[in-house]
């Protein structure tokens, strides 16, 4: 992607709204841009973390596994994913998530297993 493609922009300013707590504007701006590109991973990642933020973590964990689904080896989707899946009890779940974010080379995924996955 190119930083002057419409979807890109739309990613960006999607950015942009959620540093100043624009949440319904970012996620928009998210959905605006994953409508132009479809295949856009990088758009689906941000939604979800803006959707964690609101407090929708179902529509954050499916966020993640679209991002996932576009980009296999995208760690931090797996880190944050086992993230949203700690907060809803899924602790099985979560420490799947955080393996296969160690073993993609998210270091940071180590202090979660260690503490959450014994």
């Amino acid at each position: 992607n190119k930083p002057d493609q419409p979807d890109v922009v739309y990613s960006n300013r999607g950015n942009v709204k959620a540093i100043l707590k624009d949440y319904k504007g970012s996620i928009d701006d998210f959905t605006e841009s994953i409508r132009l590109n479809p295949q856009y991973a990088g758009a689906y990642f941000n939604r979800g973390n803006t959707k964690y933020t609101v407090g929708d973590l179902q529509g954050a964990i499916e966020d993640y596994k679209q991002t996932i689904q576009l980009t296999p080896d995208y760690a931090d989707a797996y880190y944050n994913m086992g993230i949203v899946k700690l907060d809803l009890k899924m602790d099985f779940e979560s420490c799947q998530d955080f393996t296969t974010a160690v073993r993609l080379g998210y270091k940071q995924a180590e202090k979660m297993l260690q503490k959450y996955c014994r």
